[in-house]
């Protein structure tokens, strides 16, 4: 979703040195997304240390983001 993708993109600065931001393409890397569960678009995944700690579904709104990242901090 290019909302989703706007407001992330928004938020990089924000958390940089503290979170790595990463996009996968599910069409390209059908394993990862079987791997973490995701069946539909837009979904975020947060990982701290390699495990995922959270995620959430559809373009949720940046303070709905923020406090997802910030559980993982």
């Amino acid at each position: 979703c290019k909302a989703l993708g706007v407001t992330l993109d928004g938020m990089v600065d924000g958390y940089a040195g503290k979170v790595k931001f990463c996009y996968v393409d599910i069409q390209e890397a059908p394993m990862t997304a079987q791997k973490f569960g995701v069946r539909s678009v837009p979904t975020v995944v947060v990982f701290k240390n390699g495990a995922p700690t959270g995620s959430l579904l559809g373009a949720a709104p940046r303070p709905k983001l923020e406090e997802l990242i910030n559980t993982a901090l």
